[in-house]
């Protein structure tokens, strides 16, 4: 975790296989509910509320940083 002057930034890391959260596809929340897939949405939650979300897979590890403005 970091703090900038103007924002926060938190990196996420893992040593998991290579898996790209800002490449699914976003649940539907206006779809029916028996209509709705399981999952996905705590990665449509961080997207919505974050400024700014970015990943990359280097030296066999996932890094998922997410930064948020703060005033």
């Amino acid at each position: 975790c970091r703090q900038y002057p103007d924002r926060l930034s938190v990196t996420i890391l893992d040593d998991a296989i290579p898996f790209n959260p800002l490449e699914c596809a976003e649940p539907n929340p206006t779809a029916a509910l028996e209509e709705r897939e399981g999952g996905g949405w705590g990665i449509f939650f961080v997207k919505k509320y974050m400024d700014r979300v970015t990943y990359q897979y280097a030296e066999q590890r996932n890094q998922l940083t997410l930064e948020k403005r703060i005033r």
